[in-house]
């Protein structure tokens, strides 16, 4: 009997090979006592109050937080290195999720600062002007005196002074900035500030993530969350060194238009997809049965 001869092959007693990308699982609970219990209460309050899904409370409640404390303090990483202490978060979340619900509560204490700002700036407005056109007129009085010496007039202008300032700018949140309007904006406003919107889609669709601003945007965005810089440098308007500030990020969106943002090759090249925080909680739809809110909720005002 002539022997058959089987040619080995090694591949015949390995698996077969799993898939680089797997397949999405059920959603985890989002780790909301990690928050301790001030906040924790907060986004089970919210919770609670709006039926929403736990991480869209909780996320509302850390950018909210983050907003509150980024001007405040900076956080040393484990080899020294200084970083601001911003959060970029990315909550996924369909229509009738109750995002603008937990927002809203997250936020009140927040719009009610603006609120409170917005009349101090008023006032301070008016006194800013008188200020400025009594400086002008007397800068202009000493530039057209004919018979002063040119240090005479130096010397005059050095008592006037430098020119008054404006006051700062109350707001402390934007909804869809373009990042040039952002930095613009930013000069004469409160070195802390919020980019949140119930709207992602808005954002993600907006003049700032177009395929010409996209990159400028990451970077932007990118050096904000690792040293509080922001620089612009334009024909019309000069150079522009912004240092000092905060920025705070909590965009809701939509899960067909999150894709737009998260899968983008540009951002994640750039490095801003390693810089958020996402969370895609289950859809609450359809598990809700009618219960009376709380305004008064002890952990809310809490």
């Amino acid at each position: 009997m002539t022997p058959v001869l089987v040619k080995y092959d090694p591949a015949d007693d390995l698996p077969d090979p799993l898939p680089l990308v797997r397949a999405p699982g059920e959603p985890t609970a989002f780790p909301t006592d990690a928050l301790g219990p001030v906040l924790a209460d907060a986004a089970n309050a919210i919770a609670d109050s709006t039926q929403c899904a736990p991480a869209t409370a909780a996320q509302s409640v850390l950018g909210a937080a983050a907003l509150a404390v980024q001007a405040h303090a900076d956080v040393r990483l484990p080899h020294g290195q200084i970083r601001p202490l911003s959060l970029f978060l990315i909550t996924v979340a369909g229509s009738g999720e109750r995002k603008s619900a937990a927002d809203d509560l997250a936020l009140a204490p927040v719009r009610e600062d603006e609120d409170r700002a917005a009349i101090t700036h008023r006032a301070q407005g008016i006194d800013y002007r008188n200020a400025h056109d009594a400086w002008r007129a007397s800068r202009a009085k000493i530039e057209r005196e004919t018979k002063s010496s040119w240090s005479q007039k130096k010397e005059a202008l050095d008592l006037l002074g430098p020119e008054p300032k404006p006051p700062l700018r109350p707001e402390l949140t934007v909804t869809n900035p373009t990042i040039e309007g952002l930095v613009k904006n930013w000069v004469d406003g409160r070195a802390t500030r919020g980019l949140f919107t119930s709207e992602g889609g808005v954002f993600a669709a907006g003049v700032a993530m177009s395929d010409d601003n996209r990159l400028k945007t990451a970077a932007t965005l990118s050096s904000l969350w690792d040293s509080g810089r922001a620089d612009r440098d334009r024909a019309g308007d000069g150079v522009l060194r912004l240092k000092g500030r905060r920025l705070s990020m909590h965009l809701l969106i939509q899960p067909d238009l999150s894709r737009r943002l998260l899968a983008s090759a540009d951002l994640t090249d750039q490095g801003l997809s390693s810089r958020l925080l996402v969370a895609a909680p289950k859809p609450m739809a359809g598990l809700r049965q009618f219960r009376k809110p709380q305004s008064d909720d002890p952990r809310l005002l809490a």
